[in-house]
């Protein structure tokens, strides 16, 4: 995470970079066995945590094998633990996420809150497209946090000296779930609800018109003259990944006129271009 982008703040913590004074707070927690114990097997010294501090506060996340190590704060109170990205694959714009917690802070969802504001920085001014959590098979306090985030089980892999469990989340989960959502709302009329998902200056397609439409009210206008004359629905089957980074939906396309008659009835692709969560552009496939 780009220090720009930090401090990262949730309703209850502040991710932030390590200073010098959080060694009592950090060395309190890794010098306990069982913080430890899925972690690098043995209690941290205090040689070895002012080290890893001092590391820390010059970590970068520019290419495979950097890692990015920030503070979890409460609001207005102590440190609670850490959460870290480290960079796996840069071709395939991969990291692996990690967390360890002070005691006090088990069982009370700081872990899942952290890791979720790490994972939004992570597909969203990072650009990652795709996020892995490595878990030993017993420590099921991390089994339970990567299902809360919604990652995805991908068999195991021996790393760090010992046999984890792998867990994915890619950026096209959250995509799919957003355009279905907008799909969703396009059927039901809600055309605010799509608008708002739609960047400013959006690039539109004009299929029923021809032509492309600029803007939120050229598409807004777009719209109200044609479910004026036509009725579509569109149902998305199946969601990739252009080369370009675009998101390509294949969607079945039922066009009724206004009394029922389908005029049309088949399959096209939509390709979206994304940009900070809005969709920019959106292009018609036949």
């Amino acid at each position: 995470m780009p220090d720009p982008i930090v401090p990262v703040e949730t309703e209850r913590l502040i991710l932030r970079r390590f200073t010098p004074e959080d060694f009592e707070a950090f060395h309190g927690y890794h010098r306990l066995p069982d913080v430890a114990r899925y972690l690098y097997r043995n209690p941290r010294t205090p040689e070895q945590s002012r080290a890893a501090l001092e590391r820390f506060g010059a970590l970068k996340f520019e290419g495979e094998g950097d890692e990015l190590v920030l503070a979890v704060q409460a609001r207005g109170g102590a440190l609670l633990g850490d959460v870290v990205l480290k960079w796996v694959s840069r071709e395939a714009r991969q990291a692996e996420i990690g967390y360890t917690f002070a005691r006090r802070a088990w069982g009370r969802g700081y872990a899942t809150e952290a890791a979720r504001a790490c994972l939004d920085a992570a597909f969203g001014p990072l650009g990652l497209d795709e996020v892995i959590a490595l878990v030993i098979p017993d420590n099921a306090r991390s089994l339970r946090v990567v299902a809360r985030l919604g990652m995805a089980p991908d068999g195991r892999r021996h790393a760090y000296g010992r046999e984890h469990l792998v867990f994915r989340r890619g950026r096209m989960a959250d995509h799919e779930q957003h355009l279905r959502t907008l799909y969703d709302a396009f059927n039901a009329r809600d055309v605010d609800a799509v608008i708002a998902a739609l960047h400013p200056d959006v690039d539109w397609p004009n299929a029923w018109e021809g032509g492309r439409l600029r803007g939120h009210a050229a598409v807004r206008d777009y719209w109200a003259r044609q479910f004026a004359a036509i009725n579509p629905r569109v149902e998305p089957q199946a969601f990739s990944t252009t080369e370009d980074g675009r998101i390509a939906v294949e969607v079945h396309q039922v066009v009724r006129s206004p009394a029922g008659e389908v005029l049309s009835d088949g399959t096209v692709t939509h390709v979206y271009a994304l940009r900070d969560g809005l969709v920019e552009r959106m292009d018609v496939v036949e």
